[in-house]
């Protein structure tokens, strides 16, 4: 009978002593006399497929652990030893070998190979038992790995082959991965555990079965919660008996009891018997396990309750889970005909994609996560499915509605009508709330950065409402009547026209900064919307034909006559030119910075429509000649499209380049804009004067003099990516490009505040995490600074000096050196290339900063070894993938660098600065300064191969150009982007759709790449150095550097 046992081990015989606490004793289990197979008492029924867990094992002599080595030519030898080579070698691991702190972790052999000559080729075969094995090639004069193979995991072989250099030594390195293996189990449930039975001739089964709770999976605590002698081949863990969330330790053995023994060096009781003595807790027989109990899974991210998905296009749903052991995966829908649900083929992943969707796939949708403790079931989701064109909800106002629509970041619909009123309608086509005004409201609203809704009514006075609940924050009266919308700055001030003459700028508090009167500069009325371009100027058109630009202190900058009234707002081109038309029946083309015109388009009748800009350059514009017009940009026509009625509203472009736009027969139109034919048309009950907006799931808003707010079903998944793709450039319906931070004054500051009020110092990377928060790399700042989704700005990582300190504490109170890229992983970990620091920091999602990759000295080294050990060079960008692998542009050593787990590697560049490799290898291509690095779903990595004027990709193990001709230079939009010019690029990313952009650093643009073609997305900017997109493809950011900003592409 035994009593508490403390703790247990066993000798390389296989004998088994027990600390038999309460007794005082040490207790032998002798096996000696026994011939027993070496697979029997082996556990069969492992209640989940064993996953090992490699690090911080020893090792456990078995019979079975062991590496071979064998070549296909020469013979091996021990390195060091005067033994005899031997054409294969067999190395067992020994109790040695696991008490021997230099190999407390792996088993490391060398050999030399004997016989064979430089350049002959050879293969190396690596066998292996129940283990992990490494093999590798070491050049013995640098100890430099040449080459390597990891086997993946126990049982499996590694193999080289290569040609021979007698420098070259054989590595064979082991990990054991028996002893340990961690089964997920239901502590609420019970366990049973089954052996195969005893095969020993002449000798009864005698079955021993020991758990040991354990303080951490490493360290014993030496309670003994059961011990079992038995003639049996099972035996159940009643539920309850082990505690959740704690490791175990679970030997089952075979022996039979011989007596107490008496160890020497160790003391007696009072009895004579032996005491308790410390026992080597690492020590243990075939058929250890690791148990781990655990929870089923719980919910961590819930898939859309209901969303809207088009025909052809793409979707998915997401259920994400808590789990301490990897779940499985189900997705099911709901059959309507036999009331059941239905398991999808092929959906076994925590997201779903349809890469194509038909009418088949709408309906209700769960998913079910499984681990060995239990399931957890998702909530319903409804994918309602329509085709392009069809429509999805109607909302009815009072009367007409000419304003256009503009969308809020939570997807509200805010719209005015003639009805007096202004409404925010949800996604579904409820109303959320409604405001009444003096008059009607014809202007289209605007949307500020704090959610607050600016909008004018024909009673005179601009009312701010606060965008959740309507209830007014202030308002401005002008005296005379608003029909059109305002434009904001990036700071913050409004811009607003009042109808006789008069152009007012508002502090944010409703206060006038200054007004413009038109009619002092021999104008008269304003019929259109002011706009906002890059560099701040405001432009707006008024009754007589001039146009004007001013300053942001509101004095004239300079001014441009039409030959008729100018009642629609411009729009302003990647390369800062502004494109008005007139009521003189012309589009005018004019220099930004002076006034001075490029060329004139002449349509067939009076232009009311705002222009929109394409990714290509090419302008479209309607006309009260019943036309919409394609116009490149050198003012030729490209094409012209018939209506069938005056074309009021302004054209909205799609993401996939479709132009929607409104006309006075009623119809909505839906143009391919290549071609100028027609896709479809959606018929109305009345002339449609609203111009577009596009949600991000392709959903289209605009209203009609019918007095109904329309959502129509598109295959467009958003604005296009285009200097000026609607009426007032976005859908916030702002009038400007977006500005998500920085106040473009340089310096630090804003802490706590609203991000597009604070300081940035020439910001180069950022990235989203999948909350929805920007991280931004605030270079010269030497801070990573944080904006929350409600646009508060703080410092996550860096002190502000300039520097190297404080790994292992507070990343706020680190030092960082001139930080160029940032990355955030699925688990909320943030990555940093700390330039001149020479290395890749991370901040844990816990807030504290460590080093990943570099040792802090600039030169190239280690791969094959510890990350932490290499040598990096300016490191300038810095990626994660889906998996956790980190990618790094090593940019002064011209080459990608790869972090998986805790070593590095080279995935391309041969290290020498050039151009080559294109169709080969990517680790033999040459690579110029590669400045930016980005991988997409599919682990393809995208290279700014910066002084190449390229962007590269590698797919597999080879690499390829996807963009630019090796010209610097600028050109090449709406054709193949390996045909295009790009100058020094210096960022690139990849949305969820595969389109690529592209900081095109001395262009100061940002290019996209759709299907092969170039064309840009946004100008106007100052060597623009970082380009980040979220991985839904919702948003893209670029970092404007030198303006000291980032601004939203899309």
């Amino acid at each position: 009978m035994l009593m508490s046992t403390r703790g247990i081990s066993f000798d390389e015989a296989g004998n088994l002593y027990i600390a038999d606490g309460m007794a005082n004793r040490i207790r032998k289990v002798d096996i000696s006399d026994f011939t027993y197979s070496l697979s029997a008492p082996r556990v069969t029924d492992y209640p989940a497929a064993p996953l090992y867990n490699m690090a911080g094992e020893t090792f456990h002599t078995d019979g079975i652990n062991k590496f071979t080595l064998s070549t296909s030519l020469g013979t091996l030898r021990k390195t060091g030893t005067g033994d005899a080579p031997v054409a294969n070698i067999t190395s067992y691991l020994t109790e040695a070998d696991a008490n021997n702190t230099s190999r407390a972790l792996t088993r490391m052999e060398d050999y030399d190979l004997i016989g064979v000559a430089n350049g002959q080729s050879v293969t190396i075969d690596l066998g292996t038992g129940q283990f992990d094995a490494f093999l590798q090639i070491i050049d013995s004069g640098t100890g430099n790995v040449v080459v390597y193979d990891d086997d993946n995991g126990s049982g499996t072989n590694s193999r080289l082959t290569l040609n021979w250099n007698t420098n070259y030594r054989v590595r064979a390195t082991s990990y054991n991965g028996l002893a340990k293996a961690y089964i997920a189990r239901n502590a609420a449930q019970d366990w049973t555990i089954n052996w195969q039975p005893f095969t020993g001739a002449g000798r009864n089964d005698r079955i021993v079965l020991h758990v040991e709770e354990l303080q951490t999976e490493n360290t014993p605590t030496g309670l003994g919660l059961l011990f079992l002698e038995a003639n049996t081949t099972s035996y159940t863990i009643p539920a309850n008996t082990l505690s959740a969330n704690k490791h175990y330790k679970v030997v089952v053995g075979f022996a039979r009891v011989t007596g107490v023994s008496n160890p020497s060096g160790v003391g007696r009781d009072s009895n004579g018997t032996s005491a308790i003595m410390p026992l080597a807790y690492s020590m243990a027989m075939q058929g250890n396990l690791l148990l781990v109990s655990t929870h089923a899974p719980t919910a961590s991210v819930q898939p859309q309750g209901s969303q809207i998905a088009v025909t052809g296009n793409s979707a998915s749903l997401t259920f994400a889970v808590t789990s301490e052991l990897a779940p499985t995966y189900q997705w099911w829908k709901w059959i309507d005909s036999n009331s059941t649900w239905w398991a999808v083929p092929g959906a076994t992943s925590s997201t779903y994609n349809i890469t194509n969707v038909q009418l088949t796939n709408n309906g209700t949708y769960a998913a079910v996560a499984t681990n060995a403790a239990g399931n957890i079931t998702s909530n319903n989701a409804t994918l309602n499915v329509y085709a392009p064109g069809s429509k999805i909800w109607e909302f009815v106002a009072g009367d007409d509605i000419d304003s256009s629509p503009a969308i809020g970041p939570d997807g509200t619909i805010y719209f005015g009508s003639d009805d007096n009123k202004t409404y925010a309608l949800n996604s579904n086509g409820t109303k959320k709330w409604e405001y009444i005004t003096g008059r009607d409201v014809e202007s289209s609203p605007a949307i500020g950065p704090a959610g607050e809704i600016y909008i004018g009514s024909t009673d005179g006075k601009l009312y701010v409402l606060y965008g959740n609940n309507g209830t007014k924050k202030w308002e401005f009266d002008t005296g005379d009547s608003i029909e059109f919308s305002s434009a904001i700055g990036s700071d913050g001030t409004v811009y607003i026209a009042a109808e006789f003459g008069v152009l007012y700028a508002l502090e944010t508090n409703g206060t006038k900064k200054w007004e413009f009167d038109v009619t002092d500069h021999g104008g008269s009325q304003l019929y259109c919307a002011p706009v906002i371009g890059g560099d701040g100027t405001i432009y707006i058109g008024e009754m007589t034909g001039s146009f004007f630009a001013l300053e942001t202190n509101g004095t004239k900058k300079w001014e441009f006559n039409t030959g008729g009234h100018v009642s629609t707002s411009p729009a302003i081109g990647s390369d800062g030119m502004v494109y008005v038309g007139s009521e003189d029946n012309k589009l005018y083309a004019l220099y930004g910075n002076n006034g001075t015109k490029k060329w004139e388009f002449a349509t067939g009748n009076l232009i009311p429509s705002s222009p929109a800009i394409g990714s290509d350059g090419t302008i479209y514009v309607g006309s009260a000649d019943n036309k919409l017009y394609a116009i490149n940009p050198d003012g030729t026509k490209s094409w012209e499209y018939d209506a069938g009625g005056q074309v009021h509203s302004s054209p909205t472009i799609g993401d996939d380049g479709t132009i929607y736009f409104g006309s006075n027969n009623s119809r909505l139109h839906a143009v391919n804009s290549t071609s100028g034919v027609k896709k479809w048309e959606f018929a109305t009950g009345a002339a449609i004067r609203s111009s577009p907006a596009i949600g991000s799931d392709g959903t289209i808003y605009f209203g009609s003099s019918d007095n109904k707010l329309y959502s129509i079903a598109s295959s467009s998944m958003g604005l296009g990516a285009s200097p000026w793709p609607k009426f007032g450039q976005n859908n916030r319906n702002t009038g400007a490009i977006p500005v998500v931070a920085g106040n473009g004054t340089g310096g630090f500051s804003g802490d706590g505040g609203s991000a597009t009020a604070a300081g940035l110092n020439a910001p180069h990377g950022a990235a989203y995490d999948t909350g929805g928060n920007l991280y931004i790399a605030d270079t010269y700042n030497h801070r990573i600074r944080k904006v929350t989704p409600g646009g508060i700005i703080s410092t996550v990582a860096g002190n502000g000096t300039q520097g190297f300190a404080g790994d292992g504490g507070n990343a706020t109170g680190g030092m960082l050196n001139t930080p160029a890229s940032v990355t955030v992983d699925a688990a909320g970990n943030l990555y940093i290339a700390d330039t001149h620091n020479h290395r890749i920091r991370r901040v844990s999602a816990g807030g504290v900063i460590s080093t990943v990759a570099g040792n802090g000295t600039d030169g190239f080294a280690g791969d094959g070894g510890a990350a932490t050990s290499a040598n990096l060079n300016m490191p300038f960008g810095v990626t994660v993938d889906a998996s956790g692998n980190l990618y790094i542009a090593d940019t002064f050593n011209h080459r990608i660098r790869k972090v998986t787990g805790a070593n590095i590697s080279t995935v391309a560049g041969n290290g020498t600065q050039g151009y080559s490799g294109d169709g080969a290898a990517a680790t033999s291509a040459g690579l110029s300064l590669p400045y930016g690095v980005a991988v997409d779903g599919s682990a393809n990595v995208y290279i700014a191969d910066t002084f190449n004027h390229r962007i590269r990709k590698v797919t597999g193990a080879n690499i390829s150009t996807v963009a630019g001709n090796g010209t610097q230079g600028l050109g090449g939009d709406g054709g193949a982007a390996t045909s295009a010019s790009l100058n020094l690029p210096r960022a690139v990313a990849v949305d969820n759709m595969g389109n690529l952009y592209i900081a095109d650093t001395y262009n100061h643009r940002v290019r996209k790449v759709s299907g092969g073609i170039i064309g840009t997305a946004l100008g106007t900017l100052n060597v623009p150095r970082g380009v980040a997109t979220k991985a839904d493809g919702s948003a893209v950011i670029v970092g404007d550097t030198f303006n000291h900003r980032i601004r939203k592409v899309r």
